[in-house]
């Protein structure tokens, strides 16, 4: 399987069995759906190893780390800006990886099935949470341990699970 990238350069061949790949399957197969099952013009946002699946979607994608952003982009991630940056972008589903096997964080108080899940720039470095719910993950696979999960975005639940976390 040939897989293009970087303006139409091909990469080398990777074996669906290929440890490297699973990424790529992933995207492929996330691509189709988010093709398949969500509005044309919705807005989706996703960190680490957004290129592939932004070439694959025909949905624009906000590259949540900001790191392919403007400078003012980067500097309200680095600031815990994160649901800002969104609302900013009208973000309407949000994309990320996970391990199947790290536990769920605890619930938001008077939010039950609502939780932070921490939100880290490409460095590793943490960078606030997004409030994610339980009702709003529409997209979930599963592959040798790593998750990749596609949830419906709520902008307005941001602010209202923030003052709940510090209060």
């Amino acid at each position: 399987m040939l897989i293009p990238l970087l303006g139409g350069k091909v990469s080398e061949a990777f074996s669906p069995l290929d440890p490297r790949s699973k990424w790529l399957t992933f995207s492929v197969t996330a691509s189709r759906w988010l093709n398949d099952h969500t509005p044309l013009g919705s807005v989706l946002a996703m960190g680490d190893r957004a290129g592939a699946l932004a070439y694959l979607t025909d949905r624009p994608i906000v590259q949540r780390e900001g790191i392919v952003n403007s400078k003012r982009d980067l500097n309200a991630v680095e600031n815990e800006q994160v649901p800002a940056f969104l609302a900013a972008r009208y973000v309407s589903y949000v994309i990320d990886w996970t391990s199947a096997t790290n536990p769920m964080p605890a619930s938001v108080p008077g939010a039950p099935g609502c939780r932070p899940y921490p939100f880290t720039l490409g460095t590793g470095r943490r960078s606030g949470s997004l409030v994610l719910c339980d009702r709003d993950r529409v997209y979930a696979a599963n592959l040798h341990g790593e998750l990749l999960s596609v949830w419906r975005y709520r902008s307005a639940l941001q602010a209202r699970a923030a003052s709940t976390l510090s209060g």
